[in-house]
């Protein structure tokens, strides 16, 4: 059986395409009856900035550079955090998590829906993946470790458990084209807030919300 890639980048051959509402709030966003808060949003984003160097080297994407548009990808190394106030973050960061969020409840509730569950297989070829070396020597994992140990093993955790239900899903498809095709389906049951911009189903993208400014632009996040 030919592996499935998750992550399109150069260092890993990994594909990407890239929950309880906070109490009186609407949800940020919703996967088909599976609804997300803006807590759990904050959360992600947190986890996200806490691992700049994890991000750029996976994702070619650096959710601490002030303009992600710009930013070049070759770079091992994101610049440090912004000193932007709790809760306040870039409209890239945001999307980026939104989106990421979006795609992997997407495998999981398919997983669902067809009662399987991932193999010993699957789960082996994610934590071989995550071993290798990344361009500076240290392994993928080591790039996800933070100064709180409880906090990276819930991440590390659920970061797995996440690639490991894309893995079990994309299996289960004979071609990319039905694999694409079923997330263009599965993209039409999302719905997010048009606080964080306009989603598109076609292509799994979140436009900025209308009149905001370039990518610099921050959102504050309610609570």
């Amino acid at each position: 059986m030919t592996r499935p890639r998750l992550l399109a980048t150069s260092v890993l051959a990994f594909a990407l395409t890239l929950g309880a509402c906070g109490t009186g709030a609407a949800p940020a966003f919703s996967v088909g009856d599976e609804e997300f808060s803006n807590d759990q949003l904050n959360a992600e984003v947190s986890d996200i900035l806490a691992r700049p160097d994890f991000f750029v080297t996976v994702f070619g994407f650096c959710p601490t550079a002030l303009d992600p548009v710009s930013f070049d990808p070759t770079v091992d190394v994101c610049p440090p955090v912004a000193s932007d106030p709790p809760g306040t973050y870039s409209q890239a960061v945001a999307s980026f998590a939104i989106r990421q969020r979006i795609f992997f409840a997407e495998m999981k509730q398919e997983l669902e829906t067809r009662d399987l569950s991932p193999s010993a297989e699957d789960q082996d070829f994610v934590n071989n993946a995550f071993g290798q070396p990344g361009p500076d020597g240290r392994s993928f994992f080591d790039l996800m470790v933070t100064a709180d140990s409880s906090a990276d093993e819930a991440f590390v955790s659920g970061l797995l458990e996440d690639f490991t239900a894309q893995v079990a899903i994309q299996n289960v498809f004979t071609d990319e084209a039905s694999f694409n095709d079923f997330v263009i389906d599965a993209n039409q049951r999302v719905e997010v807030s048009r606080r964080y911009g306009t989603w598109d189903p076609t292509v799994g993208s979140l436009e900025p919300p209308e009149g905001a400014s370039p990518s610099p632009a921050r959102v504050d996040f309610p609570t």
